[in-house]
């Protein structure tokens, strides 16, 4: 079996054609900020299961068999990936699986039916956990992508540490921000009510 160290990273300069005809027959409704998604998670796997079948950057969809994925969730949880994206990754792989048997006639079965995602089988949590490069990366191109509303949540949540609480239930009369300071009284739902001090980062991304 492949060990964890086998999962590289997408390499941003090669495109798999496989996935780029995945990508004009099916994922052309979406945003810029889903497909790209979809392609680092099916670039990455792709990849591992080339590699796997000791045919690096060879990629085939034979290849792909319900023990290859399981094996790769595996792979994704003892590297600390959480089970919410190890569920995207399997959903991911399922609608390229469906795609190779209904329109290239290339698979008999999804390898994904059947495929529970089980902790601790599969994917365990860990913590504490840290975002992968990848997923920072994909991360900060959809806080890019925002308006400046979803840039000032973003920043309340990391520059200033809010709990989903405490921004769901801010008020206009508890939010104090000029362009040179500012300041929040946070009670959220079960919080302990105090006032916050905010970075130039917070207030800058608030204030606008």
């Amino acid at each position: 079996m492949a060990s964890s160290s086998n999962i590289v990273p997408f390499p941003s300069s090669e495109t798999n054609p496989w996935i780029e005809e995945y990508q004009q027959a099916c994922l052309t409704a979406h945003d810029a900020g889903t497909i790209r998604v979809y392609q680092h998670i099916l670039q990455q796997f792709t990849q591992w299961v080339g590699k796997r079948a000791g045919k690096a950057n060879q990629f085939e969809p034979s290849q792909i068999t319900t023990p290859v994925v399981e094996q790769y969730l595996k792979d994704l949880a003892s590297q600390a990936y959480s089970p919410s994206h190890c569920k995207r990754v399997r959903s991911v792989i399922a609608q390229f699986c469906q795609w190779l048997i209904e329109d290239k006639a290339l698979l008999r079965r999804n390898p994904t039916r059947g495929l529970v995602l089980d902790p601790p089988t599969l994917c365990t949590p860990s913590v504490p956990r840290m975002l992968t490069p990848m997923q920072r990366s994909v991360f900060l191109d959809l806080v890019k992508q925002e308006d400046r509303r979803g840039k000032a949540l973003f920043a309340l949540g990391y520059w200033a540490g809010c709990r989903v609480t405490d921004i769901v239930d801010l008020q206009m009369v508890d939010t104090h921000v000029g362009p040179r300071s500012g300041w929040l009284h946070l009670a959220g739902e079960g919080a302990k009510a105090r006032d916050i001090d905010l970075t130039n980062e917070a207030r800058s991304f608030l204030y606008d």
